[in-house]
């Protein structure tokens, strides 16, 4: 039976109150619930909330995604590449380790050096 890790929740634009739970395999491959995903039929496993991820920075490779929360109070998906080897020099340490889903403000992930 294969394996999943979560990654992050991705928010429906359709509907405002469903999210998307992203998870990756023992391979390294996406995964995501909505129905573009599940049925798709050309084989390629994609969809927009994957390509989200994508876009973030996700690759495959050691890493957690903080949330990034824009003047707008929206919400974006942030790749932090320096999770987990450089986790003791960052001032986000504690939030990123302590929080179940981390948010932060732009100026706090620039600081830090995650964006």
């Amino acid at each position: 039976m294969k394996r999943y890790n979560f990654l992050l929740d991705i928010p429906s634009e359709s509907k405002p109150d469903k999210t998307y739970s992203i998870k990756m395999d023992e391979q390294g491959n996406l995964t995501c619930p909505c129905p573009i995903w599940v049925f798709n039929r050309r084989g390629n496993r994609t969809c927009k909330h994957t390509d989200i991820v994508k876009r973030a920075g996700f690759n495959g490779s050691k890493g957690k995604f903080l949330v990034l929360v824009d003047v707008f109070r929206t919400k974006v998906p942030v790749y932090c590449k320096n999770y987990p080897e450089l986790c003791d020099e960052c001032e986000l340490r504690f939030s990123c380790w302590t929080d179940e889903k981390p948010e932060f403000e732009l100026g706090a992930l620039r600081k830090a050096g995650v964006v």
